[in-house]
Order: C-alpha cells, then structure tokens, then sequence
C-alpha cells in the first residue's frame, strides 16, 4: 500500500466525494461538504486512480467521476502528496506536493 496524503479545498455550493479506483479493501472515500477545507492519509494501492465526484462519497456509481492522481510507488517511507481544488464553478485542479492555499499545519502519516 502506498501512503497518500490528499488536501482539498471545496469551493463549490454542492458536496463533493474523493474516492480511490478500483474500490480497494478497506474502501478509500473521504466527503466534503460545500465550502469545506479538509486534508487526510490514506494508504491505497499503486496503480489506483484518485478521482472527484459528485455530489458525496458513492463507492458503486462511478458516473461523473473525473480523475485527479495516478497512485504511484513511492519510495518506502516517502508519502504521495496530492492537492485537489474544486473552484465555485465545479471546475477541478489538481497537482502534487503541498497546497500554497493551505494554511494548517502539513498532514502527517
């Protein structure tokens, strides 16, 4: 399993859900609500597809889905860190590393 650590900022009016692909034992699925800032560490599976999707956490609909991170393998102890940004329009941006719109102290593993 590969550690990941995701930020994510929900500037959006609407719930949004970032799930792993395929579904992986234990499921990953973390929800946010609208206007929602949240950051968490999941270990996933290299090869999984990070993806947003509407309206919440739905493990079995994979409609409206839209990819924003390949899972890699990381070098051991060394944690994937992705950023994933839902503007007021819906639209997704995503990227690596630490987000410069975060403002917390950085997610530890």
């Amino acid at each position: 399993m590969q550690q990941v650590v995701t930020y994510v900022r929900n500037g959006s009016a609407a719930e949004i859900g970032v799930v792993a692909r395929p579904v992986a034992e234990p499921p990953v699925a973390m929800g946010f609500a609208a206007g929602q800032l949240g950051a968490g560490c999941n270990g996933m599976p290299g090869g999984s597809q990070l993806v947003v999707t509407d309206g919440g956490v739905d493990l079995a609909d994979a409609s409206g889905d839209r990819l924003v991170a390949l899972i890699g393998a990381q070098q051991t102890g060394t944690a994937q860190v992705i950023w994933i940004d839902v503007a007021a329009d819906g639209s997704v941006s995503s990227g690596s590393g630490l987000p410069a719109w975060w403002t917390g102290e950085a997610q530890a593993c």
